[in-house]
């Protein structure tokens, strides 16, 4: 405290410098004192950002710091002793902030003694991955639905986490959750934007519910028609009548998330991933989240890597300044902004990478989905206990189309179907629902603990999206041994070219044809499923997938980006296991 007080600094910020002290460590202060921290590294970014910074009291400190060691650099070498050491002349714009610290008031007795930390100690590279709905994945407690893209990063998330070097934080939006938890290894943060946003759409609930219950102390409620009588007559009646109106067609016809970022531009950066102090970002898709992830990363000094969802994230429509939406609903030319200005990216599959490399001029590297084989199928033959034909997907219809899997139920009475359905549209999902025949269970939530269940019970596994890029649900049937039936998706040709599954290449009756043939036909069905588990266990086993990914990293490492190099004993392997990250690490574009 009173090293921290002869530094001039502002006293209600002490407790602050005693947590940042913890967490720097007082032979990291002793390095500062001796100057023999290189003024490169004397910054927040390197030695004060250990969750303690971005706050006008490190920056002080850090100039302070840096002041003092300077004094001592100059009094080592000169040999002459030094007065009360300043900040210096490049901190002139905080002349009102001096350290008057001197050889004998300076840093007590302890902090001198101290032996200097080790030439070569580095810390963990911290990782952050931005994928807000990813939460309920990380707390079963929560229910809400999921996506493959959650899937995928958390399993990348924990991946990373359990392996040493590594510091991960996750980015998520509000859920009802602390605003900073430990979940398996893993740092969970809210989104601030998000929460603000909660708390704005509450306020104006609460508005409406207040001018509501005005209104029932004016027309209380009773049984006989019209339902409520006149308690007394007031001007101020017509005024509470009319606010209750105006809020309905309000948030009928103007919900609050069309409005959600007017106050943050849409490729703005946002302060939020200073505050984490993450060495590499990583997000998932093309979307405003991603957009304001690479323009804080740039912003901020750190690399951004963007992961490809889906071939939609390719769109042809996706142009410098356009202001047409993507069937997602986000602007093309924030999504245009994400692929281009990202550092570098990874894609699912070789032909994402054919993609990216023509319309964009991009070259990614190819680190596909992974799934976890620990409870997989044995390969024996249980198709006397398949029963459905599942299908597995959201609510809309320019990508999933869910009323094809409708119409082939009503074409095969016979056969039981089952969906599992986000209802991500709810006019879709209602749609859908009354219109279903009496073969198709319609199941609107199941917690991803229980789907395994459904997946062993497949006969048969039905997809019938225009585009994706490598579906989780795909993987997931494959992995629980139902033989899979699909109308245009065949992610890098594991159907048409591994013998994997059936593809009908968007002839709906062909697909129809594949489905009967899939649940009549057992031995064509076990082999179909076999080769897929092979396929599986070859090409995206997570294991694999996540030295992938860590390999990535440690050679972004290794080549000298913004953050701190790891030890250098992943570097055979970062050849190894992927030598194409190789060109990406270079600094370049390509």
């Amino acid at each position: 405290i009173r090293f921290y007080r002869s530094l001039g600094l502002p006293r209600r910020r002490t407790a602050e410098f005693l947590r940042a002290a913890d967490t720097l460590g007082v032979a990291t202060l002793q390095r500062l004192l001796r100057g023999e921290i290189p003024e490169p590294e004397m910054t927040v970014g390197r030695y004060l950002a250990e969750g303690w910074y971005r706050t006008r009291t490190w920056r002080l400190l850090v100039r302070a710091l840096a002041g003092l060691a300077s004094q001592r650099r100059d009094q080592k070498t000169s040999g002459r002793p030094v007065a009360a050491p300043s900040i210096g002349k490049s901190n002139a714009g905080l002349a009102g902030v001096s350290s008057q610290a001197t050889p004998e008031t300076g840093p007590p007795a302890f902090l001198r003694e101290v032996p200097a930390r080790a030439k070569h100690a580095v810390r963990p590279l911290r990782v952050c991955f931005v994928v807000p709905g990813a939460y309920p994945l990380l707390d079963p407690a929560v229910q809400h639905p999921i996506g493959g893209m959650e899937a995928r990063s958390v399993l990348f998330a924990r991946g990373l986490a359990r392996r040493p070097g590594f510091d991960v934080h996750f980015l998520v939006r509000d859920f009802g959750q602390p605003a900073m938890q430990r979940i398996d290894n893993i740092t969970v943060r809210i989104d601030p934007t998000e929460r603000r946003f909660q708390e704005y759409c509450q306020s104006l609930v609460a508005r409406q519910r207040w001018h509501a219950n005005q209104v029932r102390e004016f027309l209380p409620r009773t049984p006989h028609f019209p339902g409520f009588r006149i308690a007394r007559l007031s001007p101020r009646l017509l005024w509470h009548v009319a606010a209750v109106g105006a809020w309905t067609l309000r948030f009928r016809y103007f919900p609050p998330e069309r409005f959600k970022f007017d106050h943050v531009g849409l490729t703005d950066p946002r302060d939020v991933y200073g505050e984490i102090g993450a060495d590499v970002c990583i997000g998932f898709g093309t979307s405003h989240v991603t957009a304001q992830m690479v323009a804080s990363c740039k912003k901020f000094g750190q690399t951004s890597v963007l992961f490809l969802a889906s071939d939609l994230n390719l769109s042809e429509d996706y142009r410098p300044g356009s202001t047409e939406k993507d069937p997602e609903g986000e602007t093309a030319g924030v999504c245009y902004f994400a692929l281009t200005e990202a550092d570098h990216i990874l894609v699912q599959t070789e032909h994402q990478q054919r993609l990216l490399k023509e319309r964009f001029g991009r070259t990614g590297i190819v680190i596909r989905n992974p799934i976890v084989m620990d409870d997989a199928w044995d390969g024996r033959n249980d198709r006397s206990q398949r029963d459905v034909v599942l299908w597995v997907g959201r609510a809309d219809r320019h990508c999933k189309q869910p009323h094809l899997c409708v119409q082939l139920a009503c074409r095969f009475p016979q056969f039981r179907f089952v969906m599992v359905m986000n209802p991500r549209h709810p006019e879709v999902f209602e749609q859908i629902q009354r219109s279903l025949p009496a073969n198709v269970r319609l199941i609107e939530r199941v917690p991803a603990d229980e789907m395994s269940g459904w997946f062993r019970r497949a006969r048969v596994f039905l997809n019938t999206s225009t585009f994706e890029g490598c579906p989780n649900a795909i993987l997931q049937a494959g992995k629980y041994g139902a033989p899979v039936a699909s109308l245009f998706v065949d992610p890098d040709e594991m159907f048409a070219r591994h013998g994997c599954g059936l593809v009908a290449d968007g002839d709906f009756d062909r697909l129809a044809n594949c489905l009967l043939a899939l649940w009549h036909d057992d031995e064509r069905a076990l082999g179909l499923a076999r080769r897929m588990l092979e396929y599986l266990y070859q090409h995206h086993e997570i294991g694999r997938r996540v030295a992938e990914l860590e390999s990535f990293l440690r050679a972004l490492a290794e080549k000298g980006n913004t953050f701190q190099a790891l030890p250098p004993k992943t570097a055979a392997q970062a050849a190894t296991i992927l030598p194409r990250s190789t060109a990406l690490c270079a600094g370049s574009r390509e």
